[in-house]
């Protein structure tokens, strides 16, 4: 596939499923199928933020309970990652994609948030030893979050 083919295959894709403020001449108010995806999760991701902020506030920066809620933030958002590339996986698939799919990934909650701290700690011990292995193990590891998405049973 060139070039040429992949643009306009990319624009088979989004035509009708991005948020357009105006089509032929006529106003649409709704915001995309593919933003409506991004647009969820960095609600949620601020909505969270907004909370480990008043945490800190409260409890100041260097208190155990913010590290503690912000951990947990953290691992709570990690599912809503993968969710967001079962979303946009379903897009370009011609799968369903809809917000159940972003939160869809919150039913192997334990499997994803363990892969991705073994997947640190591997990177953490490569990056510990030298830098060279750790960017390897980091490369290496870049397409696990897809895997957990394409091959659930893994």
């Amino acid at each position: 596939m060139n070039r040429i083919e992949l643009k306009e295959w990319a624009k088979k894709k989004i035509e009708g499923n991005i948020g357009n403020m105006y089509t032929k001449g006529e106003r649409k108010h709704d915001i995309g199928n593919i933003l409506l995806g991004v647009v969820i999760v960095l609600a949620v991701s601020l909505l969270f933020s907004f909370g480990v902020g008043f945490v800190q506030a409260v409890f100041g920066e260097e208190s155990f309970i913010t590290f503690i809620v912000s951990l947990i933030v953290e691992l709570l958002l990690v599912p809503l990652s993968i969710g967001l590339n079962a979303y946009m996986i379903g897009f370009v698939k011609n799968d369903e994609f809809n917000r159940d799919t972003l939160f869809a990934s919150y039913e192997d909650t334990y499997k994803i948030i363990g892969t991705n701290i073994l997947m640190s700690f591997l990177i953490m011990i490569g990056m510990f030893f030298f830098i060279i292995p750790g960017i390897y193990l980091a490369f290496s590891y870049a397409l696990v979050p897809y895997l957990l998405v394409t091959h659930r049973d893994l």
